[in-house]
């Protein structure tokens, strides 16, 4: 039987486009979520609608436990997190040295 989703927003600060991209990608392997959209990336804060299986608190660990995103979580309600970017994971092709 598959769980019903439900709704969280997030609200990320300091994440621009590259970051919203690596965060995305891995957003997209998190066991429980079903869906990932972006409503906005403004100088502030990125405003991302997540859709999930499981319960926030599960959530917020799994998002502060991201492996291209160092995300840090800064507030937590019945279906909103506010985080922000503290890191971005270097990407393997650009070696600093052999």
């Amino acid at each position: 039987s598959s769980l019903n989703a439900f709704h969280v927003e997030l609200l990320i600060g300091g994440m621009d486009y590259k970051a919203w991209k690596a965060f995305n990608d891995e957003a997209r392997t998190i066991r429980g979520v079903q869906n990932v959209r972006r409503r906005e990336i403004t100088l502030e804060h990125a405003n991302i609608d997540i859709d999930y299986s499981y319960s926030v608190d599960n959530l917020a660990d799994r998002l502060s436990e991201m492996k291209t995103i160092k995300l840090e979580i800064t507030e937590i309600s019945a279906n909103r997190i506010k985080l922000k970017v503290v890191g971005l994971a270097k990407p393997a092709e650009t070696k600093e040295e052999e």
